[in-house]
């Protein structure tokens, strides 16, 4: 029965409310009051983190929860803490945790990542972080504070990651291409290792708009490879379809 009335409950949900639910094949997230909505980013994120030896998995800036769900549906033993600033984006992201078939392997922290404490080293971290360096970030206040790396400076970030990372584990993110000089230098500088680097093509033959990051704490030969969304017939690329297939319902 409390299964029955939450998929009644997503259903009517989805019927008022139209676009502020997001329907993957195997979840559905809850986004009306988030500032940050479901996007590529997350997906791509989510669907590409090596996630085979992540049974403790911390997400910083989870937004609604869409990259920890992705990693707790993609691993069965992972136990997922997310990490969250805005009130509003945390509440979102623990209703979809709790209405999700994993629900008892996810967690939301509403904290400044800067100052959550835990004694918990993880095996994988993954962040969607904010990337703006400069200039206006947005009008509305939860979205700068989503988008803007005031909110989290990249030295920060990458300080906080290594300190809660297992000896072993990965650092995975995704960033704008624009800013890849800004993190070399400072994963560098908090002694991280470039293990692998995916460019990321929103169609084939066109400049790289997105970076995922895999960074490791110990000596590593790094690897690089490109990932086209779209062919040259602005289809989605087999890449990416293989890739995603397991959430996108059209895939």
């Amino acid at each position: 029965m409390h299964i029955f009335l939450c998929k009644a409950l997503f259903v009517y949900l989805h019927l008022i409310m139209g676009d502020n639910i997001f329907r993957f094949k195997k979840f559905e997230l809850l986004q009306e009051k988030s500032a940050m909505k479901a996007g590529s980013d997350g997906v791509l994120l989510g669907a590409w983190c090596d996630v085979a030896n992540a049974r403790k998995v911390l997400d910083i800036g989870a937004g609604t929860g869409l990259i920890s769900l992705m990693v707790a549906q993609r691993n069965e033993e992972a136990l997922v803490t997310a990490v969250e600033i805005n009130e509003e984006a945390a509440g979102e992201a623990a209703y979809n945790f709790n209405h999700s078939p994993w629900g008892n392997r996810l967690k939301v922290e509403l904290c400044d990542f800067t100052r959550f404490q835990t004694t918990d080293k993880f095996d994988l971290i993954v962040s969607n972080p904010p990337f703006f360096l400069t200039g206006n970030s947005s009008a509305d206040k939860g979205r700068a504070m989503a988008r803007h790396s005031s909110s989290l400076p990249f030295d920060q970030l990458f300080v906080q990651a290594y300190r809660l990372l297992d000896d072993k584990g990965v650092f995975a993110l995704i960033t704008p291409d624009t800013i890849q000089t800004d993190v070399e230098f400072v994963a560098g500088e908090a002694n991280f290792w470039l293990k692998k680097q995916v460019f990321v093509h929103t169609k084939e033959n066109k400049a790289p708009k997105r970076i995922l990051w895999e960074f490791v704490k110990y000596s590593v030969e790094k690897e690089c490879s490109d990932l086209n969304i779209r062919d040259k017939d602005n289809e989605f690329s087999e890449k990416y379809r293989i890739l995603t297939s397991d959430f996108y319902l059209d895939f």
